[in-house]
């Protein structure tokens, strides 16, 4: 139980500074959503897969971490593809500005 309690908490721990530290000098996590999503999702699925086992927890952190990897990366890729099909559509159109503020009499 305590060695369960232990890699929960170094996983937890582990998450909270990658997705904290995003701002401190630079990118701390990859700027496509695919490997954020590969990331956040292994981390996840690795902290989940060490609490649900107490007798194989690392067993099970690792193919939570593997499977977490893996939905996330394809959860984040759809995003990607949906925002460039957004970009391509023209939603995202830099050159068109937005009307400027009323003039106050």
């Amino acid at each position: 139980m305590f060695k369960q309690v232990i890699a929960v908490t170094l996983v937890a721990a582990t998450l909270v500074t990658i997705t904290g530290c995003n701002s401190a000098g630079g990118p701390a996590m990859p700027q496509s959503r695919a490997g954020q999503g590969a990331v956040l999702g292994g981390l996840g699925g690795a902290a989940v897969g060490a609490a649900l086992g107490p007798k194989k927890a690392l067993q099970n952190a690792a193919i939570g971490g593997a499977v977490g990897a893996l939905g996330g990366g394809l959860i984040g890729q759809q995003m990607d593809k949906q925002e460039q099909a957004a970009y391509q559509a023209g939603y995202y159109d830099a050159t068109t500005a937005p009307p400027p503020p009323p003039r106050r009499y």
